[in-house]
């Protein structure tokens, strides 16, 4: 039988931050998703228990998550700040109930608080969490029984209650047939004479799985990462829409033009493209 943790509606909690990645979002900007670990050895009032992850759920369900900053200067805190952020993907508990999570800032967010990635990496971390005080007791016990049996593995019929980006997905049973792509790419390169150029066409073939949440969509992500301050990671993505596609016959053609230099026709590989001979 499954103990109900009395009900929590207000809490702030240590945090440390390993890393983070810096992307650039359509229609939202530029974002950092940070991963981040409570401190297991943090003071009593500001420690994570286990008991706590249903006040977690439920602020992130309220939307009451905050970031508390406070900036270090030479080891002197300042002010601290509050953000608004994101709780993103899993929550993931290890064996020895240690708990970690991924948040998302905007970086104007930061920047507006006058904070830099490096500050933010050397800063004094808590995580806020604020839950609906509306919320009754019954819904707080659905909550954590349906939580709690995701965890489990024993809630049939649907996933993971917190997936990555906030996506619930649904059993379907067997797994989308995977698709066929071609790319037919012009790689353009600069010809003998100066202002001239010269094509090239070049045919790659790839085999990718469909989309769990979109089997019928087979618009090509490819996401390129590049080091930064502090373990951080800059992360571009490029997208490809099919420029014709078939989703009973799993084909999907896409037409692209690049320039010979461009270092995407050199990584092609890496994203399972294979040239044809």
């Amino acid at each position: 039988m499954t103990q109900i943790t009395p009900l929590h509606t207000y809490g702030i909690f240590a945090l440390k931050i390993h890393g983070g990645t810096i992307k650039k979002i359509k229609d939202i900007g530029t974002v950092i998703d940070l991963k981040a670990g409570f401190m297991v050895g943090a003071r009593a009032e500001r420690k994570f228990e286990l008991e706590h992850l249903r006040l977690l759920r439920s602020a992130i369900k309220a939307l009451g998550v905050k970031l508390e900053v406070t900036p270090m200067i030479d080891g002197t805190p300042l002010e601290p700040v509050m953000i608004g952020v994101d709780v993103r993907g899993n929550i993931t508990i290890g064996e020895e109930g240690d708990v970690q999570v991924t948040i998302r800032s905007g970086m104007d967010d930061l920047e507006e608080h006058g904070l830099s990635v490096e500050l933010l990496m050397k800063a004094s971390n808590c995580l806020e969490c604020t839950a609906d005080e509306q919320q009754t007791l019954e819904e707080s016990i659905q909550t954590e029984l349906q939580a709690n049996r995701a965890e489990d593995g024993q809630l049939e019929g649907q996933g993971n209650l917190f997936v990555s980006d906030d996506v619930r997905t649904e059993n379907a049973g067997e797994a989308p047939a995977p698709w066929e792509y071609t790319l037919i790419l012009e790689v353009r390169k600069q010809g003998e004479r100066p202002g001239t150029s010269v094509t090239e066409t070049r045919e790659y073939h790839r085999h990718a799985e469909a989309h769990p949440e979109a089997p019928n969509d087979p618009t090509v992500h490819m996401v390129r990462q590049s080091p930064g301050f502090g373990g951080v990671m800059h992360e571009s993505t490029t997208t490809w829409q099919a420029a014709e596609f078939d989703a009973e016959a799993r084909t999907a053609v896409f037409r692209q033009s690049l320039r010979a230099s461009d270092r995407l026709v050199e990584d092609l590989s890496t994203y399972g493209w294979e040239l044809k001979a």
